[in-house]
């Protein structure tokens, strides 16, 4: 799980600065969906591999 939240933490660092392209090129629904697909590839990555 540690290794998931240092990937994780490193790969929303650029974040903002890729979202202000999206949102510069594509107007704002481009961003507010590929944020949306990005939750929900982390909760099926969650319940993958959380085994509890």
């Amino acid at each position: 799980m540690a290794s998931y939240s240092t990937f994780r933490g490193l790969l929303s660092f650029p974040a903002p600065l890729i979202g202000g392209i999206l949102f510069d090129v594509y107007s704002f629904n481009i961003p507010i969906l590929l944020n949306l697909v990005i939750a929900l590839v982390d909760a099926i990555l969650i319940l993958i591999l959380v085994k509890d």
